[in-house]
């Protein structure tokens, strides 16, 4: 909690340069300074920071050496969370006037925020030395060795604050916290307590109270504390906006809604409810109403990194993801312990399909706030995704234990237990799911995946056959009946029959129609399962699987111009599919237009420099070209690094060093692919006259058939990468299975 001015010592700085203005002549421009200060004061009274900062600094620009004047502008960033301009601004009070307090001790704050403990150490023993008997010097001594967990340290200096002003709220709260340290947790709330009953207008007391009773999941008392501290204290802010966010964490958004509407028109704090509820309000999808707030926050001048933050989701709401992330990381650059900026910045990255970063940021949100139940609850959800099943487990239990009831953490508990092989756990979990909420469609879902996997397939399809009158839209359901039909040994038209009623039942579910194509096709009537996907698209055109899984299937039926035709549909629909160019790109060359294809493959690899099978392929295209043998070797290198076991793209690399003269090193790659691909008559090829050329003629007779003319061979080879080669529905190397789920 950032240390502030009272209203009275603000206003005790005020008289004091007022007096220090009369007091050296009432010369013209010191008074049009002065006002500059006294309306600065009262903009910063009331949280509206750009005013405040310019008049403080139009009152600079007249008398620059006016050291209270930086450290009122220092207290301005600090409520615009510039810790950078913050600590600029006292460090320029002390430089013209070493002898002021209340700079060096807000410094110091800063310092140990940024968890420079020895710079805050150093502040707070030039205060000690000034006046032993500062309380909150020792104080922030104190904190420092708590930082460090100097826990013995932090007793001491603690215990002579104490002895300093036994009736301290400050130094109880103190000792409270250190308590929390060292364990003492019920001995540590009654400090807090005495902290109020010392001062029971103490901000601070109400809010680290408030903050520890929501850590250890009393979330009733912790709201108690709260209205406690909003009757205390109603012309403040704080109380009633942490209320706010704990009504939030619960998930009660119309009692957190209703609460920053009324503030934001009848404050306390109304640019900070206004805030709040601009940022509520992009939770819940209203987006129209967000952008509003947004343009009158702007317009106020109240513009801060709090503003930039919501600029950013606002962002992200409208699908600029590059852009938001962007500007989040700019908030958190000026601001790195926002939380709610880490938090988005990791759905954002969830997104973008970047886990790890994502799990990097919501630690980082956790490490700062470990109470906060949506950022744990999203990392319970991405380790269960990378089937870091125990890691899920232990992150929803943590959620779990402040809100025993949350649906979704049991669920994934029940998910990640049938992951980690433990079908007991996973089954009792669903049944009492199943048991406790009966009308949510999820709770037999799992239930019938736990029984299958029990081998208790006709009990599975009861409980997924419910699940679905509950919730006829959840294909996922649906696709789980499929497997308990196939598992109870059902035959294929009986499982297709039940997918084609489904469908004639609710014809407004495009993902169903999906499966039913796919089960058919699957089944060996491809033109069946083709008539049904092409009756999708049509009434569903953006059902961009469909378009995929049509242009396989055309281009594996060799009619090239329909398979381009869908595939042109598909990226024209979504630019970023990164399989769609690859595969526009394969069927580019099948048709003999290698320019063509090149272009293809390099618009997908513009969109991931990474893929493997674009890098590959186009890597065969210069080889065989002969157009860039130093580009060909960096691509099929940079596919080597990504897909280090695939057969075709060894087989791609050695080819391309046969090409340049190093026989010696393409054989190493090209045995590799002759052993998995061992009746594959390119790759033998391409070993035997890398043999051949390395002077080793009985293995290249091996390779090239024996007796065989070895002149025949030395012609260069063809792309092996032919639409002969393409796996069912797919594309060459396709490792993009999850691109399009809904």
């Amino acid at each position: 909690m950032i240390h502030r001015l009272d209203r009275y010592q603000r206003l005790f700085v005020v008289l004091s340069c007022a007096i220090a203005g009369l007091a050296t002549c009432a010369r013209v421009p010191e008074r049009t300074a002065q006002a500059h200060i006294v309306r600065g004061q009262e903009y910063l009274d009331a949280a509206r920071y750009r005013e405040a900062e310019a008049e403080f600094r139009k009152a600079l620009e007249i008398d620059p050496k006016q050291a209270s004047t930086h450290f009122n502008l220092g207290m301005v960033y600090l409520g615009m969370k510039d810790s950078n301009g913050a600590s600029s601004e006292f460090r320029r009070a002390l430089a013209l006037d070493d002898t002021m307090r209340e700079p060096r001790l807000e410094l110091g704050r800063l310092y140990l925020a940024a968890s420079d403990g020895t710079k805050a150490e150093q502040q707070a023993r030039i205060l000690i030395e000034r006046d032993p008997r500062d309380t909150d010097a020792h104080l922030l001594l104190a904190t420092r060795y708590m930082q460090e967990q100097r826990l013995q340290d932090a007793r001491d200096t603690i215990n002579q604050a104490l002895a300093l002003d036994p009736r301290s709220a400050a130094v109880h709260l103190a000792l409270g916290r250190l308590l929390v340290a060292e364990g003492e947790h019920e001995t540590a709330q009654k400090e807090m307590e005495q902290a109020i009953t010392l001062e029971p207008s103490h901000l601070d007391a109400y809010i680290t109270l408030a903050a520890y009773q929501r850590q250890r999941g009393n979330l009733r008392a912790a709201e108690s504390t709260l209205k406690q501290a909003a009757t205390a204290l109603p012309s403040s802010g704080p109380p009633q906006v942490e209320l706010g966010e704990l009504y939030r964490m619960q998930g009660r958004n119309d009692d957190a809604l209703a609460l920053f509407t009324k503030m934001s028109k009848d404050g306390p704090d109304v640019w900070t409810a206004k805030k709040r509820l601009t940022d509520l309000y992009l939770d819940l999808g209203k987006t129209a109403k967000a952008q509003r707030m947004v343009d009158e926050l702007y317009a106020s001048g109240s513009a801060d990194l709090e503003l930039h933050y919501l600029h950013a989701r606002l962002r992200l709401a409208k699908g600029d993801l590059a852009g938001g992330s962007r500007q989040l990381q700019d908030v958190l650059r000026g601001w790195p312990s926002f939380v709610r900026a880490h938090y988005q910045l990791g759905l954002a990255r969830v997104r973008e399909n970047q886990p790890e970063s994502a799990m990097a940021e919501l630690n980082e949100c956790l490490r700062h706030q470990p109470d906060f139940i949506q950022a744990r609850s999203a990392l319970a959800r991405l380790h269960l995704q990378a089937g870091h099943y125990d890691l899920a487990q232990e992150e929803a239990s943590r959620v779990l234990a402040t809100l025993p009831q949350n649906f979704d953490m049991h669920l994934l508990m029940s998910d990640a237990a049938l992951g980690r092989g433990d079908r007991e756990g996973s089954l009792q979990i669903a049944q009492q799911l199943a048991s406790d909420f009966p009308d949510r469609f999820e709770s037999h879902s799992r239930l019938g995946r736990a029984l299958a996997s029990f081998g208790r397939a006709h009990e599975a399809q009861e409980e997924l056959e419910h699940a679905i009158k509950l919730s006829p839209s959840s294909v996922e359901v649906l696709a789980d009946l499929v497997q308990a039909m196939q598992a109870a040994k059902r035959s294929n038209a009986d499982v297709i029959q039940r997918v084609k009623a489904h469908v004639d039942a609710y014809p407004d579910v495009a993902l169903a129609k999906l499966l039913l194509g796919h089960l058919t096709i699957a089944s060996g009537d491809v033109d069946g399962g083709t008539v049904v996907l092409e009756n999708a698209v049509q009434r569903h055109p953006d059902l961009l699987p469909a378009y995929y899984i049509l242009g396989g299937i055309y281009a594996q039926q060799g009619n090239l111009p329909k398979a381009r035709q869908r595939f042109e549909q598909l990226v024209a629909k979504d630019p970023t599919v990164v399989a769609g160019y690859m595969m526009l790109g394969v069927i580019e060359n099948a048709d003999g237009h290698p320019t063509e294809a090149v272009k293809r493959y390099k618009q997908a690899l513009d969109l991931d420099p990474d893929f493997a099978p674009a890098a590959n392929n186009l890597a065969w295209q210069y080889a065989e070209g002969s157009s860039d043998l130093d580009r060909a070797l960096e691509l099929a290198r940079r596919a080597r690094a990504a897909s280090p076991d695939d057969p075709y793209i060894a087989d791609t690399l050695g080819w391309i060093l046969y090409r340049r003269g190093l026989y010696g090193a393409a054989i190493g790659h090209l045995k590799e692919s002759a052993a998995k691909l061992p009746d594959n008559a390119d790759v033998r090829r391409h070993l035997g006259m890398a043999y051949l050329h390395n002077g080793d003629t009985a293995s290249a007779h091996s390779q090239l058939g024996g007796s065989a003319d070895l002149d025949a061979f030395l012609s260069p080879g063809k792309d092996h990468r032919s639409l002969n080669d393409l796996p069912p529905m797919l594309g060459p190397h396709n490792d993009s299975g999850d691109v399009y789920q809904q």
